[in-house]
């Protein structure tokens, strides 16, 4: 699953740049090829997350080609949106039906029902919504202020944030934004004091600190996460996960460098 990941990750970065004209590594990038690569890309995943397997990886694989589609596509792909719904329909209803033994799913549980309800119009009253937001609001209740999460270690309590505030701008509710910025700034400190720091935990740090909204912005410590993640993958051979990895957030922090933060600068 990491391999997917990772490469709709690339993906995503490439197309940006090849639509505003930016080279990588001296090579000028071609936009409808990235698209075309991309929806390749995606089928792939879809038919990886049709297959019987581990729900949690299922439910992120969906996750990752639901953003792969939507940031690689200037026209709508109604077939190919109607596919991810159907299929994404069918894996948090499993999703559902385990998470009552299995608190674990309810992170990768979380964000692709997000993805699939912002999508679908009068869902007030389904299951898979009012477990979305019972979770959140769960969350949001059993945080301690300035102490966090009793029943979290730091990398769920990162997880946790990130499908908070992602539901906060989808969904225009920031009535747990207060709780967000709060846990925010103890994960700040608690990543600050780590000795060592793992490379889930990288990934989540990155993700939180180029989300904004309710979690700020922190471009110094995105580049820190992504400069260490980079030199992780370059331990290991060009044909490997962790290298792809890696390459994979060295090219989304020149991405963001160059769109991003030129715009801001």
């Amino acid at each position: 699953m990491s391999r997917f990941l990772s490469q709709a990750r690339i993906l995503r970065s490439l197309y940006t740049m090849a639509l505003l004209g930016l080279p990588w590594e001296g090579v000028r990038l071609n936009a409808a090829d990235c698209a075309r690569r991309s929806l390749v890309l995606f089928d792939r995943m879809l038919e990886q997350a049709d297959r019987a397997g581990d729900t949690s990886e299922r439910l992120m694989l969906l996750t990752s080609a639901c953003a792969l589609l939507r940031d690689t596509t200037m026209v709508t792909d109604f077939g190919r949106e109607d596919r991810w719904l159907e299929l994404a329909e069918a894996v948090t209803a499993q999703g559902l039906r385990e998470a009552v033994s299995r608190p674990s799913l309810g992170v990768p549980l979380c964000l692709c029902l997000a993805d699939y309800y912002y999508q679908t119009a009068g869902a007030e009253d389904d299951s898979g919504y009012r477990y979305l937001c019972d979770t959140l609001d769960a969350w949001a209740a059993s945080f301690v202020p300035g102490r966090g999460w009793a029943d979290a270690g730091l990398a769920e309590a990162m997880a946790r944030l990130l499908v908070m505030n992602r539901y906060s701008y989808m969904f225009l509710d920031a009535s747990r934004d207060a709780v967000i910025r709060d846990a925010c700034r103890l994960c700040a400190g608690r990543m600050k004091v780590l000795p060592t720091v793992s490379t889930t935990l990288l990934e989540l740090w990155y993700a939180l600190n180029t989300e904004g909204n309710a979690c700020p912005l922190d471009e110094a410590a995105a580049r820190d996460a992504a400069d260490r993640l980079a030199r992780f993958g370059n331990r290991f051979p060009s044909d490997s996960d962790e290298w792809l990895l890696g390459r994979s957030y060295r090219l989304a922090w020149e991405c963001r460098k160059q769109t991003v933060l030129s715009v801001v600068e």
